[in-house]
């Protein structure tokens, strides 16, 4: 998913906590919800799906939103060459 790409360090490791915790948990019961809180070692709240949602507008299209992530990309390269 190109948002999943984009989306910051605390989300995508949210993401793939809910994902190892499905490996267990087949759904979104309190024993799933349990194991993610274990899981993962942030705030789950702020790292919440919605995100997504909320972190492009409808009048924003997929190549704008592509732009903004391969400038935010390039200038995090540059800096770590220097």
């Amino acid at each position: 998913n190109w948002r999943l790409v984009m989306a910051p360090d605390h989300v995508r490791r949210s993401v793939v906590a809910h994902e190892v915790a499905h490996l267990t948990h087949f759904d979104h019961s309190p024993a799933f919800h349990g194991l993610l809180g274990e899981l993962y070692d942030g705030d789950l709240a702020q790292a919440d799906a919605r995100w997504f949602y909320q972190s492009t507008s409808s009048s924003s299209s997929i190549s704008d939103t592509m732009a903004r992530c391969m400038s935010r990309t390039s200038s995090e390269s540059a800096s770590m060459g220097s």
